[in-house]
């Protein structure tokens, strides 16, 4: 089995031929100079911009949960994620009330819910 591909013909050589060239794996390749001045910038201009945030006195408030934290603090409340489709209107009206509301958009939801369906024991 050869390691190596012929730089004009792409077809697989032995290491003795004149063109040869080893192939990389993906640990041996490099990353673009270009792109690592360009991750540089994005860091400097993130850091930036929380600094300057900081610097106008607002506050970046509470520590924000990451996904996984929040999922599990979710679960162990019972909570289970829920998606489905409303018309424009209804999301924006929610969308408006949401922020005076204690619980956020999830407390109002549910609010709304058990407002508009029936008692279990109704039903039963």
């Amino acid at each position: 089995m050869y390691h190596a591909v012929c730089a004009t013909q792409r077809r697989a050589l032995p290491p003795t031929c004149v063109q040869y060239r080893p192939r990389q794996t993906l640990a041996e390749q490099a990353v673009k100079k270009t792109d690592l001045e360009k991750n540089k910038a994005l860091k400097l201009a993130n850091s930036l911009k929380l600094s300057a945030a900081v610097r106008a006195g607002r506050d970046t408030g509470p520590a924000k949960v990451d996904r996984r934290e929040q999922r599990r603090l979710d679960q162990e409340q019972g909570l289970v994620p829920f998606a489905c489709k409303l018309d424009a209107e209804l999301v924006k009206r929610l969308q408006a009330l949401a922020p005076a509301h204690a619980g956020g958009m999830s407390g109002l939801l549910k609010e709304a819910l058990e407002r508009g369906l029936p008692q279990e024991d109704a039903a039963a």
